[in-house]
């Protein structure tokens, strides 16, 4: 199993850090995203190449959009971390 390896991690008006990791695995790979440390989500993926796509297009634009106010734990990524699929 490769390194864990952070995609992209921002730091939100109010002081906030919302961060992405992929944690490369075999035969799933995981993305994780958290908001100041706090799981929000997991995604698994078969393909690693598809699983950095996604983190660092879908989600990161998700995030995008929350970077300018100030968000609430749930709605900053997008994610429910109960559920194991976003």
């Amino acid at each position: 199993m490769a390194a864990p390896e952070v995609l992209w991690r921002h730091t939100l008006l109010d002081g906030s850090v919302a961060h992405c990791v992929l944690a490369p695995a075999r035969p799933v790979n995981f993305v994780v995203w958290y908001l100041n440390d706090v799981v929000q989500g997991v995604r698994e993926f078969e393909d690693v190449e598809e699983a950095r796509e996604w983190a660092t297009t879908t989600l990161r634009q998700k995030n995008s959009h929350a970077r300018g106010r100030s968000p609430s734990v749930g709605s900053v990524l997008g994610g429910d971390p109960r559920s194991s699929r976003a």
